[in-house]
């Protein structure tokens, strides 16, 4: 989990173990829900995720490109976790795909993104 999101946790648990005296937090990384606002150049993103699907914003906040491999390594998960919470965020044009397995934060929304809703640019519109 990246060192951000992790300090947060503990800083959460600190002041849960401070009030409920005697208890101890566990906490389980895939569960739940967390609201993020993701601030890019062009635009602002306000959306509801996992706890390991903010984590990989939080991964590429502090390293702006990474493979797969490497937000694995972070999320300290498993290879096909890591790409499913990647692809979340390429599908809602937060990252992009720069080769196989590597992806940066696209701070300029791609107007030629297939996700996208604009028609091809070699679209021909006949009239009748």
């Amino acid at each position: 989990m990246p060192t951000q999101l992790h300090n947060q946790f503990a800083e959460y648990e600190t002041e849960y173990v401070k009030i409920k005296r005697g208890r101890k937090l566990a906490w389980m990384d895939h569960l739940g829900s967390i609201e993020l606002d993701v601030h890019l150049d062009d635009r602002t993103i306000s959306i509801e995720t996992s706890p390991i699907q903010a984590a990989v914003v939080y991964a590429f906040q502090e390293r702006g490109t990474m493979t797969i491999a490497e937000v694995a390594c972070v999320l300290e998960s498993g290879v096909v976790s890591a790409r499913r919470a990647v692809m979340f965020w390429v599908l809602h044009g937060v990252l992009k795909e720069i080769a196989p397995d590597t992806f940066c934060v696209l701070e300029q929304a791609d107007t030629s993104s297939p996700n996208q809703s604009s028609p091809p640019s070699n679209t021909v519109v006949k009239g009748g």
